[in-house]
């Protein structure tokens, strides 16, 4: 089933835009030996930083993400206010867009923790499973919503879909109430 419909209603509070942004140093490094994405030869994206993750581009342009090394990695973000999560959206490109090699870097499980200030201990939000079949755009809902409010989200991919050098991050969204 679809849930596009539910994402572009909720508030989405992680918007770039609004004032959110990514702490680089709790952040895992940017992947260093992405080519980037070609076209008839031609490049169109090179190697981005992980702010593009948390920039809303609608819909994902393939190639245009943040990739990270290995298979587990994570983003740390500071939300624009002080939010009571409900969901989290996590957006990907259709595996038809791209090519085969590269669809394995999909995230897979991952898990999503909170906290109110930076020294706060963690509230573990939800374990997730991105589903490369289903929708590009998956939205999750999280297991403590209506109980805290927070504003820093920590995003941590747990595995991808195989690919052992990088896992590529298009967009990640956290909707809830300010």
């Amino acid at each position: 089933h679809s849930t596009a419909w539910i994402s572009a209603l909720m508030l989405s509070s992680l918007l770039f835009f609004a004032g959110a942004k990514v702490y680089k140093k709790q952040s895992s490094n940017t992947y260093e030996k992405i080519e980037g994405f070609k076209i008839f030869g031609i490049q169109i994206f090179s190697k981005v930083g992980p702010a593009s993750v948390i920039q809303g581009q609608q819909p994902p342009i393939p190639g245009n993400c943040w990739s990270f090394p290995g298979s587990h990695g994570n983003l740390f973000i500071e939300l624009s206010h002080m939010v009571t999560v409900s969901h989290v959206t996590l957006d990907h490109v259709p595996s038809s867009v791209v090519p085969a090699d590269t669809i394995s870097s999909a995230p897979r499980q991952f898990s999503v923790y909170g906290r109110q200030r930076l020294d706060d201990r963690a509230v573990h939000l939800g374990k997730f499973t991105y589903d490369l079949e289903g929708n590009p755009s998956q939205t999750f809902a999280v297991k403590v919503y209506d109980t805290i409010t927070l504003k820093y989200i920590d995003l941590q991919i747990e595995s991808n879909y195989g690919h052992a050098d990088y896992t590529c991050l298009y967009g990640f969204r956290v909707h809830g109430k300010i």
